[in-house]
């Protein structure tokens, strides 16, 4: 269930969906826009609702909880189970990305494949002061790095590999976007010291 109480609306807003009974991994997503909150489950979307405040959740994370709902200053409900990969993002994801997100799975920490599955190669994984980024196309992608908190460090064209120099970069785990002709793909990368 995603809750929001905003200062111009006392009710909150809720978009929810029943619990799935069969005790297996989901792929859950929350998208906000100028004007709804949707809920995908498994990359299908389950639930949306209007939402025309005016607030803005781009200017804090504060209010934002995962996983538990505080009201007050008070704990009033908690997530049992386990919630794994959690990813926010700094602009709307499109149903599309959504669904790609979702087919694509998990991508494992450790990128490093020549197979055709997988638009890019990004190796060391984890990395120290270089990336090296290798399109495993025969036409170009665009390839951006993002923080965690979503702002974009990065942007290039990629024909078939580049270096790039992350000695500056703080210990973080990384967003990689790619833009292909069918959507977005993603990938991590993480960086230590």
């Amino acid at each position: 269930m995603i809750r929001s109480h905003t200062p111009s609306s006392p009710t909150p807003v809720r978009v929810s969906c029943p619990s799935p009974p069969d005790h297996e991994w989901h792929f859950y997503a929350a998208v906000k826009d100028s004007s709804m909150i949707r809920l995908y489950i498994d990359g299908v979307q389950i639930d949306a609702v209007a939402y025309l405040d005016s607030g803005m959740f781009d200017q804090s994370i504060d209010h934002v909880e995962i996983g538990r709902h505080t009201y007050n200053g008070a704990i009033k409900g908690s997530f049992k189970g386990v919630i794994d990969e959690v990813q926010i993002y700094a602009c709307p994801l499109s149903s599309v990305d959504i669904q790609t997100l979702y087919k694509q799975g998990s991508p494992p920490l450790s990128i490093h494949s020549e197979t055709p599955e997988l638009l890019l190669s990004l190796y060391p994984n984890p990395g120290k002061d270089r990336l090296v980024i290798r399109n495993n196309l025969t036409h170009s992608l665009d390839v951006e790095l993002f923080s965690i908190t979503g702002q974009l460090i990065h942007s290039i064209e990629l024909d078939k590999e580049y270096v790039m120099d992350t000695s500056d970069l703080p210990t973080a785990v990384y967003t990689i976007r790619a833009s292909h002709q069918q959507g977005y793909y993603f990938f991590k990368w993480l960086k230590y010291k």
